[in-house]
């Protein structure tokens, strides 16, 4: 992982950030409760006298949160609140690093107890497990699904009902020219483009070879291999077995091409879309985390420097139909047994409104999971619109970033779209803990010609399986 992560970090996309070297819990461990306290305790009270909502979190050893930025959006998020709200103010509970196996210990001691927090930030934590045990609230009590996104929100689902909740993800696909792939989705589609693209001199993703080609799809779609409450996984099917076979065809290295030499001059984000255009590369990763400025500042850059052209954004290699991945930047779940609900609504509506979703972690601008705050959002963009001739000679209108084409509303429906089709989980690594470990080490025996593909697949599935047991 920390491969992918550094040739993807070069150019400036952060995706699946996280510790991902989280050790297991001690043995013995608490289970999940399930005897607990009918109520909770009476409402503590702060000095002011206003009512405290309690919220527990992991943080990692450098005093961020189990992924990265998201303790910063909560105390940023705690903060706000507070100074507004006459009635309740809320108060972090730090449960210390979430790679430490003391932490989810003590979580679920304080829950055996009666003493779970009004709110809990789910990274980390099992949100499955603790939804099955009754002991946490299904949000669509609270929430209609017609208000939502619809991919984001399912990508949050577990068997239909809605544990955490984000106000705020960030989107994860690919794209490429559509006339080097098509439209069609799946692997196959996929392997047919690449032989029919491949010269000897492309490359497949830019800066990627094989092994962290593997790691990143396998990654980015985990969702799809391990079921977490069920505690199952698919490592050993013909699927994964061509994956392997696939990106062993590769190259062992990324491929240096001129495109590299137009970071100087362009700027690091430039560099996927410009390796994609000029037929280096058949495949871009198109990831708005980490996204510095408006939330569709990416997509234009990438309409800008893809000016022209005929793309095809095809979600997460493999999935079918094709779907993008979605990632929760500030997941909430809240206690079924609360005693302060009222106010911990408060608190989760709070979050919603666009002025807070600009002003997520700072400089970062995120995409809201609320279709109504997207529509606020882009009709205030918009207002700043200008006239400008189209390649036809149409006069139209969009709004003019220095160096960018200009943004339209036919552009922004575009975007829409890739929000509304972003249903498959994307995590921080925290499906993962050991078994990152596991599937990496297998596969450096595969690409290091060690073992076959049909081996790799099925002691990565014996291994794994042996994992989810001990996680139970």
């Amino acid at each position: 992982m920390k491969r992918v992560l550094a040739a993807v970090l070069f150019l400036s996309l952060i995706i699946l950030a996280g510790c991902g070297n989280g050790a297991p819990p001690p043995s013995p461990t608490p289970d999940v409760p399930t005897d607990i306290p009918s109520a909770a305790p009476s409402p503590a009270v702060s000095e002011d006298g206003r009512i405290i909502l309690t919220v527990g979190a992991f943080k990692n050893e450098n005093g961020a949160s189990y992924d990265l930025q998201s303790y910063y959006r909560l105390t940023q998020a705690v903060d706000r609140f507070n100074k507004k709200n006459e009635k309740y103010v809320v108060e972090i509970i730090d449960y210390g690093d979430a790679s430490s196996p003391e932490a989810l210990y003590v979580l679920n001691s304080e829950i055996g107890a009666g003493q779970m927090p009004d709110m809990l930030v789910t990274y980390g934590m099992p949100v499955e497990k603790y939804g099955s045990a009754g002991l946490l609230l299904d949000l669509y009590e609270w929430y209609d699904k017609d208000e939502f996104f619809s991919g984001p929100l399912s990508s949050m689902e577990t068997d239909g009902k809605l544990y955490r909740v984000s106000s705020a993800v960030s989107i994860v696909t690919c794209y490429a020219l559509k006339e080097t792939l098509g439209e069609e989705a799946g692997y196959e589609n996929l392997y047919r483009a690449w032989r029919e693209f491949d010269t000897g001199n492309k490359m497949f993703i830019p800066q990627l070879g094989a092994l962290d080609t593997f790691m990143l799809l396998t990654e980015i779609q985990i969702s799809e291999l391990v079921d977490k409450n069920a505690s199952v996984c698919s490592f050993d099917t013909p699927e994964f077995i061509g994956l392997l076979e696939f990106c062993k065809t590769l190259p062992a290295e990324p491929i240096m091409t001129e495109t590299d030499l137009y970071v100087q001059s362009t700027g690091q984000r430039d560099v996927m879309p410009l390796s994609v255009k000029n037929k280096d590369a058949l495949l871009g990763l198109f990831i708005t985390q980490g996204e510095v400025g408006a939330i569709e500042s990416l997509h234009a850059a990438l309409l800008t420097v893809l000016d022209g052209e005929k793309i095809v954004y095809t979600g997460i290699p493999g999935t079918s139909p094709a779907a993008s991945g979605c990632f929760p930047e500030l997941p909430v779940a809240v206690s079924a047994k609360s005693a302060n609900l009222e106010g911990v609504r408060e608190f989760l509506d709070s979050l919603w409104d666009v002025r807070y979703t600009e002003f997520f972690a700072g400089e970062l601008r995120t995409i809201p999971l609320k279709r109504s705050v997207f529509e606020e959002y882009r009709e205030a963009a918009m207002k700043n619109a200008e006239t400008f001739t189209d390649v036809s000679g149409v006069e139209r209108s969009g709004i003019i970033y220095p160096g960018y084409v200009p943004y339209t509303q036919e552009d922004f429906q575009t975007f829409r779209d890739l929000i509304e089709n972003a249903s498959v989980p994307v995590s921080s690594l925290n499906i993962f803990g050991q078994g990152e470990t596991i599937i990496t080490k297998e596969a450096v025996a595969f690409f290091g010609g060690i073992q076959t593909a049909e081996q790799t697949a099925e002691n990565i599935q014996t291994r794994y399986t042996l994992y989810l047991e001990e996680q139970k």
